[in-house]
C-alpha cells in the first residue's frame, strides 16, 4: 500500500481524472499538509521585514494546512464520486508537495 501511495503521489500524470487518483491526492494532502508552513515562510521571506515573514508564514501556513487537511479528507470520503467534475482537484496546485516543488 505504501509503495502504491508513493507511486501515485510522485507520478507526474497522477492528477488525471479517476477515483484512485482522487483517493491518492486526498491521502497526499493529508500527509503533506504541514509543508504549507515552509512554503509560506519561503514566499514571505522575499519580504525585507522579518516580522512580516513570521506573521505571514504562520497565518497563511495554518490556513492552508487546515484547507489541505479538510480538502484531503473530503477527497478521501468522496473518491468514488466524480465531484468536482471529472475528479478534478479542489486546489491549485493539487497537493502541498507540488506547491513545495514550485518554490525551487
Amino acid at each position: 500500500m505504501t509503495a502504491l501511495f508513493t507511486l501515485i503521489l510522485l507520478s507526474p500524470a497522477a492528477w488525471a481524472g479517476d477515483p484512485m487518483t482522487k483517493l491518492g491526492r486526498g491521502l497526499g494532502n493529508l500527509v503533506t499538509a504541514p509543508l504549507e508552513y515552509p512554503i509560506h515562510f519561503a514566499a514571505a521571506w522575499q519580504q525585507a521585514n522579518p516580522f512580516v515573514t513570521v506573521v505571514n508564514g504562520i497565518s497563511y501556513g495554518t490556513v492552508m494546512t487546515v484547507a489541505r487537511i479538510l480538502g484531503g479528507a473530503y477527497e478521501i470520503v468522496t473518491f468514488p464520486i466524480p465531484i468536482p467534475q471529472n475528479y478534478d482537484p479542489l486546489m491549485n496546485p493539487p497537493t502541498a508537495l507540488e506547491a513545495f516543488q514550485q518554490l525551487q
